[in-house]
Formats: C-alpha cells, sequence, structure tokens
C-alpha cells in the first residue's frame, strides 16, 4: 500500500523517550511535522530518523522553550502542515493498526464534511488503563483543513477545536493510547505549569462576579464531586486491578481543589463589576 495522504503535527519538548513508538505508528503518512520546543535530548535526531519535518517553536537558542499558549503553538504547527487532511496527536501517543486502517479508508473517501473522533485509552507504567471515571474518552483526531475546524482562541491550555454545526461526526474503533505520567515529580511539575497558565487565563480581560462564580467554584466543585462518584462506582464494578489507581484518581481531584483555591486568590485580589 501506498502512503497514507495526512499531515500529522506533533509538538515536542525533550519527548526523546516517547516520540520512537509515536512515530512507528504513524510511518504510512505522508506528512510527520515535528514543531519543537529546542529540546536538549534526542528527540530532534529520533524525528529525522523518522523522516519528519522539523520546525521550531521559538527561533532563540535558549533550550527546553515551554509552550506558554496551546492554541496559539497547534495553529503553528497546522501552518506547517501540506496535506489537507491532518491528524492531531501528541508525542506520548500513538495509534493502533485498526486505526491506521480506518484513516486510510477515510481519506480514501475525501468527504471533508465528516470529523472523526477516537478513543482514547491511557497507559501507566506500561499498563493499559481498562477502568476509569472519564471512559469513554473521544477526542477529535481527524479533520479536514477545508470543513471549517478551528482551533479556539484565548484557551492557553486544554486547547479545543471547533467545527461547523452541519459537520458529520464519526467515532471510530480504531484506539489512540496515551503514555500517562505516574504521579511524582515530573507530573507535579506539569500540573504546576498548567495551573499558572490557568491562572493567567483568569487573570486575562474583564470578568464579572457571575463568571467567576462559574468557572471557578461552579464548575470545579461539579467536577470534583462527579470524579469522586464516578471513581466509586468503578471500583465497586471492576475493582481495581485494571482500573485508575487512586493516587491518580486524587491528582484530578487536586488539580480542581488548586483551581478553586488559586482561582479565589484572584477573586480577592482584583476588583470586578457585577
Amino acid at each position: 500500500m501506498g502512503k497514507i495522504h495526512c499531515s500529522v503535527p506533533i509538538l515536542t519538548l525533550n519527548r526523546g523517550l516517547e516520540l520512537e513508538r509515536c512515530l512507528t505508528s504513524i510511518k504510512d503518512f505522508s506528512d510527520i511535522v515535528i514543531v519543537d520546543g529546542n529540546s536538549k535530548d534526542n528527540t530532534l535526531e529520533v524525528a529525522k530518523k523518522n523522516g519528519a519535518r522539523i520546525y521550531f517553536q521559538d527561533e532563540s537558542v535558549k533550550t527546553s522553550v515551554q509552550i506558554t499558549d496551546f492554541t496559539v503553538a497547534r495553529k503553528m504547527a497546522w501552518n506547517y502542515t501540506k496535506e489537507d487532511w491532518v491528524l492531531n496527536l501528541d508525542s506520548n501517543e500513538w495509534v493502533d493498526q485498526d486505526l491506521v486502517d480506518e484513516i486510510r479508508l477515510a481519506i480514501e473517501e475525501n468527504n471533508p464534511q465528516k470529523i472523526y473522533f477516537a478513543r482514547r485509552m491511557n497507559v501507566i507504567d506500561g499498563k493499559v488503563i481498562q477502568h476509569a471515571f472519564y471512559y469513554p474518552k473521544y477526542f477529535i483526531r481527524l479533520v479536514n483543513k477545508k470543513s471549517g475546524a478551528h482551533w479556539r482562541e484565548g484557551k492557553k491550555v486544554h486547547e479545543r477545536l471547533d467545527f461547523p454545526v452541519d459537520t458529520k461526526i464519526v467515532y471510530t474503533r480504531g484506539i489512540v493510547y496515551k503514555k500517562t505520567l505516574h504521579s511524582g515529580a515530573e507530573d507535579e511539575k506539569k500540573v504546576r505549569y498548567y495551573l499558572d497558565l490557568e491562572f493567567q487565563r483568569m487573570q486575562g480581560g474583564t470578568k464579572t462576579w457571575y463568571q467567576f462564580f462559574y468557572w471557578v467554584w461552579y464548575f470545579n466543585i461539579r467536577n470534583l464531586i462527579s470524579i469522586l462518584v464516578k471513581s466509586i462506582w468503578v471500583y465497586m464494578r471492576y475493582g481495581f486491578k485494571n482500573s485508575l489507581p487512586p493516587v491518580e484518581v486524587w491528582g484530578y481531584m487536586r488539580y480542581h481543589l488548586l483551581l478553586i483555591w488559586g482561582g479565589s486568590k484572584i477573586i480577592l485580589k482584583y476588583k470586578f463589576s457585577l
């Protein structure tokens, strides 16, 4: 079979250990684009070995430059792509063969008004998590640039693709696997950085008391309760062996607790209109 005419833009920063598996899983794709943050490890060597085109998020001589706005970075990566079809993938993710085959068929059909969601399953310490409070978890993966889909402005973190209301949504059978950091120092560092970006977003622009009540308290308290209740249900039904470990569940809950705490301090510090 020939190459799949699809671009795969990937943001990287010191991902040499995970990138090999990611690129191996998409070896049949015609256009692999790496947009790197001046990595210090062997990320670029791995990318070159796998035939990827390489660009840089920051043209300075500084190394290990962290992304300060993920939406801007995603848009930059999209601008480097050559094909109309784009597969959204992170450097610590990889696709199974079923998804590769489905993507090939979808691109042969070539209907730009279809957008494809794929299920993601997390992998911790080499073990696929079969049960978790956030399953089933589907994300937009395959999209045609002519469909009208675009990255939502203003989201520094947890970036999101919006698409026209008349787009036909297709859910694939194939799976995207993601290596998830086990709770520890590296995971803590990542969480703190994401929190900093969230707090920057909260402080930007004029916010009403209603907006802050909704996004800081209601939204996060609702998520806290949902995580706890769903996790209890998962453990009661499936047990602990193949489920998301409790320490990971606590990590998700702690993230929302920190958002409530940090957001509340922002409210107290600034004056907002009623």
